[in-house]
């Protein structure tokens, strides 16, 4: 079977730059309004936010590294691609080693230091996808 290029690249496209709209959204409106959750309910709420934003983000983040190493397998090697790869791998490592760490102790209840420490360490992620869109876009836009 024959891969498609010009559909993976565009598939690559779509899931970085709805990654990059969703960790916006998150950073500027989701994590902030965390304060205003009654803190006896924050923990249902807490879990209901994990489960209901894993159901949004592991498909697009599991599409985007897919279709990644799709296209490098293809060939892709321009420097922004590869970049962009590397990004790839501190979004990875900075969700399941620092934000969802944090996720899980907020659990157990409450916590104004862990809700500011998720806002301050989100802006790796938020940083990474709309440096990942920009490199991503310009290359769609030179192929």
């Amino acid at each position: 079977m024959k891969l498609n290029y010009k559909l993976v690249s565009l598939l690559h496209l779509s899931a970085t730059t709805a990654m990059c709209a969703v960790i916006w959204i998150v950073q500027l409106a989701h994590y902030p309004s965390f304060e205003y959750i009654d803190a006896a309910r924050f923990p249902l709420f807490e879990v209901f936010h994990q489960e209901a934003i894993t159901i949004i983000v592991l498909p697009l983040m599991l599409l985007e590294i897919t279709t990644y190493g799709l296209l490098y397998q293809r060939g892709q090697r321009e420097i922004g691609f590869l970049i962009s790869g590397l990004i790839i791998l501190v979004l990875w490592l900075s969700t399941f080693l620092i934000q969802t760490p944090i996720h899980q102790q907020l659990q157990s209840g409450f916590n104004t230091e862990l809700i500011a420490e998720l806002i301050k360490t989100n802006w790796i992620r938020t940083i990474g996808w709309s440096l990942r869109f920009l490199f991503i876009l310009r290359l769609s836009l030179r192929n």
